[in-house]
Parts: C-alpha cells; structure tokens; sequence
C-alpha cells in the first residue's frame, strides 16, 4: 500500500489509485461510505476484472462526465486541493472560489467517480481502451471541446477515437466531433445530452435547482441565492446550455428582459455571448448516437408569473431534460425509463453503449420513445422550490448515503442492475472477429492459487466452505462462522442448511470485515461416508453454482483433508471437480481464479508440494498453483 493512500481521504485520491483500491480490497469502509454498500461491491468485482484484462488492441473510448461531475482544485506539488466537492470546503463556504475569472486558475483534478467508473471499468472489461476525460465544467463549451481534439491530436499513434459523454460531456464530444481537424473521432455516443438546451441551468441561476439548495445548506456563509448570484452567474457552460427558445417555447431565456428583474438576473453580455456561441455549434450529424432517459418529472415548459418563474413539469423527459430538446432530428436515438443522473449507471444503458460503439446500433432499448396518452402538467413556483432544504445543517451529521445523495439529481448514487459479464465479453469477441480473422479459441485457463493464511482474510468475491451433516462448523468453517456472529451455525441447526452431499447454500455477507460478497456453504454428507470421490461432485457443484450467479473468482479451504483422506489425493480430487464443472457449466469462462487457503504451516507445505507433483505429472487445465 502507497503512503498516499493511507495518507489522504480517498475523495482526494488520483481516479487510478481508486480503482487500485478497489481491485485490491483496501480501504473498503472508507470507499463502501462514498460508493455505497452495493455500489462498492460491484465496483470491486468490476476493479478486479478490469485489472485482469490485458487487451492493448482495444478501441480508444474517451468517457466524458456530466455538468458538476469533474472533481475542480488545484494542483499541488505533493498534495491536491480539492475544492469541488469537498464538504469541508463546502460548509466553509468556500465555493465562491469558483466564480470566474477570479477562479480561473482551478483546473479539472478528476472524475466523479460515483457516476463514471462503472461505465469506464465496464468498457474495459469489454475490451476496449477506455479512459476518463474529466473537464473544467465551468468554461465555454466550444472551450472544453477544443481541449478535448488537443489532447486527442497530442496521441502520438494517431488511433480513431470513440466518445462516450453523459449530459454537458455528450455536448462537449458533439461539438470536438465537428470541430475536429484529422477526423480521428470516428463515433459519439450521448447520454442525456441537453443538445437544445435545459431548463436545470434557469433553476440553477435562480438558486432553486435543488443541488444548489442542498449545498448551500452545508454552507454557513451563504444562501442558495448567494451561490447563485455570486458564482453560477459567471459560468459560461451554465449560460450556453439555456433552452433553445426555438424548440422550446414560452421566454426566451438569451434575452436578459425575460427574467426577473432582480440581483439574479444574468448579465445581458454574458447572455448575448451564449447566443452566438450557440449559434455556431454544429448541426446534425449520423456519427452522433443518443440514449435518452424518459418517463421522469421534467421542467419542460417556463412562464413568467409575479416577479418569479412558475415552471411546467411532465413526464417527458428524463428529470432534467425535457426528450424535445435532447433528441436531434435525423439522428439514431434509443430510450430507456431512468432519470438523468442514473444513465450511466444502468446496467442495460451501459450494456447498450458497448454496442452502439461496437455496430452503431442496438436491440437492448426501445428506438421510440413510449407515448404518454395525456401528459399531466404539474405548475410549481419558485416559491415552492425555494422550500428545499431551508435550513442550515452540519456535514458532520449528514449519513453517507445523504452525503451521496448532495449532487442529486446530477449524479445518481444508485446503481440500476449489473451488466452480464457475458455481454462485455461476448461484445469483445465479435468486434474482434468483425475487424480480423478469427483465431483459433486459446485454451482455457484457471488459476489455481495456493494461499497461507486464514480463508477470513482472503479477497475474493465468495468464501467457499465444507459443511458436514450434523456436525458443528470447525476449523475454517468456526473462523467464517465467528465472523458472521453464528450464522452458519444457525441455519443448521433450523435445518435451512442441511449439509446433505453436495448440497449447496449462499449467504451473502453484510455488516461484516470479510472482504467477500457471499459465503458458499458446500454440504460433504455424513462425516463418516466422506470419500475423495465425493470431493470432486461437491467441487464441480460448487463452480456450477459460482458460474450461474457470476462470481468469477473465490477462496476455498481443502475439503476433507481432517477426515482421513491424505492431502494429495484431497488436492487431486478437488482439483478435478473445479475443472470438471468449469468444462462443463462454465461455457462463458466466468469462473477464472480459485484460492486455496491453508493457515497451518505443515499441511501448506503439503499442498505445495502436492501441487507442483501434479505440475511435474502434466496436468494442463491451466497454470501450476503459485504461492
């Protein structure tokens, strides 16, 4: 473990020593407090396949976040300040320091991971080059595009590119994609982009948006409307995502006389510099694929009612924005029910995006977004919204999931549905084959490790365990059993768990200091009729069992070694059952390490010599085992 990570709060951490973290195991309580328990776990488990996959040849996929979701400070020269968002920084009201130009020395230090890393990992694991490309969300979006074609010009190997952006960063790719001089960007693929435009922004400037509300109460010095007045009203980005008026309807937000007339009031310089930029942002384009969120409460209409705005919502859009000012004329486009932030967290969405950019196409969403008989317009004021969060409160007393919940409705803490492993690695396989012949399968391999030490320390994503009928857990069986507070012990004596031979019951774990997801108890039968031939039916159970709920890697103990059966022939045996139930129910290859755990330095030394006598006899499932 470096100095850096046990010296600094994981939030001021570079996006790759995160996802070592991850793929490590380290520092869980910290990362399961700013990803949330189920979001930890499954980008732990994405981590560790990440890190596995070596694929060089994998298309370049720049993954551009949204509006506020680029990590803003500066660099240091050991340690970066991070200012946005940091809560200490928040509650001591230090976000004015965003305000441009006063500001304009803060740069783009990182993602939100919270709302990036599953799509990224994700491409990766589906092969391909896939990498962050956070940003200075503050500027001119003309600004950000033009940086994005520099870096990508800077490339010295001159590869195409793909962009995939969710909200102002599928804005931001659209306009480097038209932008760009070497036609290196091939394919743009947007999520919940706002191409006309968002009504977020006038909530946003009329300190209302309820993002901007929910922070200001962290701040002890100022109000929602200071935040308002003194920052977001300097942003070029805020001003150039206004609605189109156009497409829109109703006040033309370009024009400084159709707002309030109050300290809020966007300047008309900055109002008129909008307009023209947007003016010049280019038109359609078939290269340009949407995915748009629906069927969410949506400001999608604005009208000006005693001194304030009274804003529209209906369900035609994705909670931020409204489907007639995201979705292009004559471009492709596909639809999913999910609100704004939680795009690029959608397991289906992000199965999708693997194959928009594989095919330009794809069947796993609608391509016509489903119709609403009678849209309900609901009216809310200003005055309603400005009843958000109207007290002041301590980040000290804010839970982690409400801290995770701050950037609502920005960036979705939640994460919709796992992506099949099968998909990301199907999709590899066919781009590959569509862009050269395709080479012979490679043989399979399993790696079998040889671990000493205690099976409660092992990080793996399941704890594989022997259970004997009528007989109390012992042994490493006791260990695990201990750590879930008797468990185990429990569901067999209320006969849940029955431990008949071959047998098999998961028990996910929770609240607990394992570093595993699930348990997997594998029922051995009767102690006294346990043989090595039962060893290997038990151990293909138990990798049927982990390949259909797609636990691609876990940590066992040697069954059956302190019944009688000598080491060799338990380790031989149960060997053979691993490999007998990969070839046989594992057509996907998602099982691929296996840990054998052994605390006691005489039977290790066994094990080790057990396995490198079967390394000298040829068996060639895969690599020898390895301490």
């Amino acid at each position: 473990m470096s100095r850096s990570s046990l010296a600094l709060p994981v939030h001021r951490l570079h996006d790759e020593e995160v996802e070592r973290l991850l793929a490590a195991g380290e520092r869980r309580a910290e990362l399961t407090a700013l990803f949330g328990d189920r979001g930890y776990r499954e980008l732990s488990a994405l981590a560790r396949r990440a890190a596995a996959t070596r694929r060089a040849d994998g298309a370049r996929v720049y993954v551009l976040p949204g509006l506020m979701g680029s990590r803003i400070g500066s660099r240091g020269l050991l340690l970066d300040d991070v200012l946005w968002v940091d809560l200490i920084e928040i509650a001591a009201g230090h976000l004015t320091r965003l305000a441009l130009p006063a500001g304009s020395r803060l740069v783009a230090l990182g993602a939100m991971l919270l709302n990036t890393l599953k799509l990224k990992l994700s491409l990766r694991i589906a092969g391909f080059d896939a990498q962050l490309h956070p940003y200075d969300w503050r500027a001119s979006v003309s600004a950000l595009a033009d940086a994005l074609n520099q870096r990508i010009a800077a490339e010295a190997d001159g590869a195409p590119v793909m962009l995939v952006g969710h909200s102002l960063g599928g804005v931001v790719a659209r306009l480097a994609l038209g932008r760009q001089r070497s036609e290196r960007i091939t394919r743009v693929v947007q999520l919940g982009a706002p191409n006309h435009g968002s009504y977020a922004p006038v909530l946003a400037l009329r300190g209302v948006y309820p993002t901007v509300r929910k922070l200001a109460a962290l701040d002890r010095r100022h109000s929602a409307e200071d935040l308002a007045r003194i920052v977001f009203r300097t942003l070029p980005a805020l001003h150039e995502l206004l609605p189109d008026p156009t497409l829109a309807g109703g006040p033309d937000m370009f024009e400084a006389t159709s707002w309030p007339d109050d300290p809020l009031r966007p300047d008309p310089q900055r109002l008129l510099a909008a307009r023209r930029e947007r003016a010049r942002w280019p038109g359609s384009d078939d290269r340009c694929l949407m995915i748009a969120g629906a069927r969410q409460d949506t400001v999608t209409a604005l009208s000006a009612s005693g001194g304030e705005f009274e804003f529209g919502l209906t369900p035609q859009g994705d909670g931020t924005v409204p489907l007639a000012l995201a979705v292009r004329p004559g471009e492709p486009a596909w639809y999913v029910d999910e609100k704004h932030g939680g795009l690029p967290n959608n397991g289906r969405v992000i199965a999708a995006v693997v194959d928009l950019l594989r095919t330009g196409s794809t069947q796993r969403l609608a391509a016509t977004a489903s119709r609403i008989r009678v849209p309900v317009i609901r009216q809310v004021s200003e005055t309603v919204l400005r009843r958000v969060a109207p007290h002041k409160v301590k980040w000290q007393h804010l839970s982690p999931d409400a801290r995770r919940r701050l950037l609502e409705p920005v960036v979705s803490p939640e994460f919709h549905g796992t992506v099949h492993p099968a998909v990301l690695e199907r999709a590899f396989a066919v781009r590959g084959a569509a862009t050269q012949p395709a080479p012979a399968r490679p043989r399979r391999t399993l790696e079998v490790r040889l671990v000493r030490g205690s099976i409660t320390d092992a990080n793996s994503r399941a704890l594989v365990l022997g259970v004997f009928h009528n007989v109390d857990p012992s042994g490493p069986a006791a260990a695990i059993d201990a750590e879930l507070g008797g468990a185990i012990r429990e569901l067999t004596l209320r006969r849940m768990f029955a431990a008949q031979l071959g047998q098999v019951f998961m028990l996910p774990v929770a609240r607990s200091r394992l570093l595993a997801e699930f348990v997997l108890c594998a029922g051995l039968g009767d102690f006294a009729d346990f043989g090595a031939e039962a060893t290997a039916f038990v151990a293909e159970n138990i990798v049927r069992t982990l390949a259909r709920t797609q636990v691609e890697d876990f940590a066992t103990v040697l069954f059956g070694a302190g019944s009688g059966v000598p080491v060799p022939m338990a380790l031989e045996q149960q060997l053979r059952g691993f490999v007998a139930g990969v070839e046989h129910a594992d057509p996907e290859e998602v099982v691929r390490r296996i840990s054998i755990c052994e605390i006691d330095s005489r039977k290790y030394a066994a094990l080790v010599r057990a396995a490198r006598e079967g390394c000298g006899q040829g068996a060639g499932h895969g690599p020898c085992p390895a301490d």
